[in-house]
C-alpha cells in the first residue's frame, strides 16, 4: 500500500492514482491445484471398478449399488464410510428437491 500513497502525494492525476491502486490490489490469477488432478483420477478409478463389477455380475448398467461397492473397495475403512454417507446425503437432497 505505500506505493499507492506515494503516487497520490507526488501530485499525479486522480486517474493515474486510481490505475495504480487497481494494479496494486489485483489478485494473482488462480492456479489449478494438484488436488483437482487427483480427484479426477479418483473418479476414474471408482468408475473403472464399477465397470468391472457390472461385467462380473453380467449387468448392462451402472447403478448406485455398483458405485457404492466400488467406493467400498477403493477407499480404506473410515474414509469409505464417510464417502458413502456423503453420497447418500447428496442423492437424498437431490431427489427431495426434484
Amino acid at each position: 500500500m505505500p506505493d499507492v500513497v506515494a503516487v497520490a502525494k507526488d501530485g499525479a492525476s486522480h486517474k493515474a492514482s486510481k490505475q495504480s491502486l487497481i494494479k496494486v490490489t489485483k489478485k494473482p490469477p488462480k492456479k489449478r491445484r494438484k488436488s483437482h488432478k487427483y480427484s479426477i483420477h479418483g473418479y476414474r478409478c471408482i468408475t473403472s471398478e464399477a465397470s468391472h463389477l457390472i461385467h462380473y455380475n453380467k449387468c448392462h448398467t451402472i447403478l448406485a449399488r455398483e458405485i457404492w461397492n466400488a467406493v467400498r473397495l477403493m477407499l480404506p475403512g473410515e474414509l469409505a464410510k464417510y464417502a458413502i454417507s456423503e453420497g447418500t446425503k447428496a442423492v437424498t437432497k437431490y431427489t427431495n428437491s426434484v
